[in-house]
């Protein structure tokens, strides 16, 4: 019985390893700089101000993250907290470059892009 209960063990101790050691991501918004991001664009034809709405990812577990996706699953309304019933997911952007995915090491942050707007007022409009 014990020669069962450790070859049980010994099978399972790699999962249990994994799982007390795996990426934890917290999830940050804020209202400021650089949540609510100003960038302009400005040259001889050209003066164009783009308000990006970010949110910081970040990794709080023991462990690198690797290949993560950042995805737009679900949306609820702030008033009555009910949940967009018409909404497809998107895979959103992140901040530093043109890739899905990238890799977060333990206790590393990134920005993601989750909607952009060229109005002063976000109400007035909003890109993905």
């Amino acid at each position: 019985m014990a020669t069962a209960i450790v070859a049980v063990f010994v099978a399972f101790f790699p999962a249990i390893i994994n799982w007390f050691n795996k990426p934890k991501f917290t999830i940050i918004l804020k209202n400021k700089e650089p949540f609510f991001h100003l960038s302009e664009i400005i040259n001889t034809f050209l003066h164009i101000k783009r308000y990006s709405l970010r949110v910081r990812v970040e990794n709080s577990g023991k462990t690198v993250a690797k290949n993560c996706k950042g995805k737009l699953v679900k949306i609820k309304d702030a008033k009555t907290a009910e949940e967009v019933k018409d909404f497809d997911p998107l895979v959103l952007k992140w901040v530093t470059g043109n890739d899905n995915t990238i890799s977060l090491d333990r206790r590393e942050s990134e920005y993601l892009g989750v909607v952009y707007t060229q109005n002063d007022k976000f109400s007035e409009g909003f890109f993905l």
